[in-house]
């Protein structure tokens, strides 16, 4: 039952990171002067909660780690979006 908490408090932790890195990614096209100071915390975040998820997937069953999965894959590519929208300024 611990193992299933943990996953759905890494997934809930997961939507929150990704939701605040699309804000700075948002931000961060409206204007090229962005604070880089939150956009680069936006990246370690979603860094540090891939790492995490990483861990707990260890532990979880096939459909946990599925579900763990499926996070890390919208995690990577909120990190490749940032990454593309730094590197065109």
């Amino acid at each position: 039952m611990a193992i299933h908490q943990q996953v759905d408090f890494y997934l809930l932790k997961a939507n929150e990171v990704i939701e605040q890195a699309q804000e700075q990614l948002n931000l961060g096209m409206q204007v090229q002067e962005g604070d880089d100071a939150d956009y680069t915390t936006a990246q370690q975040q979603l860094e540090d909660i891939n790492q995490e998820i990483e861990a707990i997937s260890r532990s979880a069953t096939a459909e946990q780690r599925e579900q763990l999965g499926r996070a890390q894959q919208r995690i990577r590519q909120m990190q490749n979006q940032m990454i593309l929208q730094r590197s065109d300024y």
